[in-house]
């Protein structure tokens, strides 16, 4: 998160322009797209985790609609962004990414905490 704000710092800085509006424009644009992006992926996820917490058919039915229409948003409010804040949000997105690859692997090895306490570490 932290890298990702400095990225999006850097992005605002590079955006300036003489025009207020524009610029305000173009920062609203790249910080809607670097969060929507997370949430979609986000979104997603909740398909897996209604599979394995094995919810009824009337549970699933309902949040699949409810994601359905997030997502349609979603992917809607990407469109309405530009493609200079999709290509600049996708950029610091996948630094961030890239970023983690790097860092991933300090936390698969990590006991957890209920590990720790019952030492079966």
């Amino acid at each position: 998160m932290i890298v990702c704000g400095v990225l999006q710092t850097i992005m605002a800085v590079s955006t300036i322009s003489p025009d207020a509006a524009a610029q305000f424009g173009k920062l609203v644009s790249l910080a809607a797209v670097t969060n929507l992006i997370p949430y979609i992926t986000a979104l997603t996820g909740l398909l897996v985790i209604m599979h394995k917490a094995q919810v009824g058919p009337a549970v699933y039915s309902r949040n699949l609609v409810v994601l359905l229409v997030a997502v349609a948003y979603s992917l809607y409010a990407l469109y309405a962004c530009g493609k200079d804040a999709v290509l600049g949000g996708t950029l610091v997105l996948a630094f961030g990414y890239l970023l983690y690859c790097f860092l991933a692997k300090r936390f698969v090895d990590a006991p957890t905490v209920a590990q720790a306490r019952t030492g079966n570490v």
